[in-house]
């Protein structure tokens, strides 16, 4: 076989290879990009823990008591919250908080605070003060999730609905 023939032999293997790494980048790169927005976290449901006077049967409705304020009282800034929630809820002592009102807005947040040792899955007691400003009666809820402090996605919540008094 002459040299010149086997040059150009060589050289379309080379850019058929060539090629095909290229199709093959392309492919991977498009299935894990697929997979990974399948996979996404914030795609995840979230699953609303009902309060105990519900009768729901769930472990964590048991593990969740607000204190303070009662469900459905009146409240005025800032409103103290007490209760207890599973050490499994915190990150270094505390879990965050938020005040929304009944259309999903977010009016504040916050972080409760623990009142003892909270590397527990025990119940862990814990404090909050909550401050808001609204100009007339609001029907609000306080939301309660467990920090998560890897990003991952939280998947529980438990929600305490109170009268927002200016």
């Amino acid at each position: 076989m002459p040299k010149q023939t086997q040059d150009h032999s060589t050289g379309i293997v080379v850019i058929l290879l060539i090629l095909l790494a290229v199709v093959a980048a392309i492919a991977s790169t498009f299935f894990y990009s697929r997979l990974w927005a399948t996979s996404s976290y914030t795609s995840r449901p979230v699953t609303v823990i009902k309060t105990k006077e519900v009768n729901t049967n769930t472990a964590a409705t048991e593990e969740v008591h607000i204190t303070a304020p009662e469900k459905n009282s009146q409240v005025t800034t800032p409103i103290a919250v007490s209760g207890t929630a599973p050490g499994t809820w915190f990150f270094e002592g505390s879990f965050p908080v938020r005040l929304e009102d009944l259309q999903g807005n977010i009016l504040t947040q916050t972080y409760t605070q623990a009142q003892g040792e909270w590397m527990t899955e025990g119940p862990v007691e814990f404090t909050s003060s909550v401050e808001y400003s609204v100009s007339e009666e609001t029907s609000a809820v306080l939301v309660f999730q467990p920090d998560d402090p890897s990003g991952l996605g939280v998947t529980e919540e438990y929600r305490h609905p109170v009268l927002l008094l200016p």
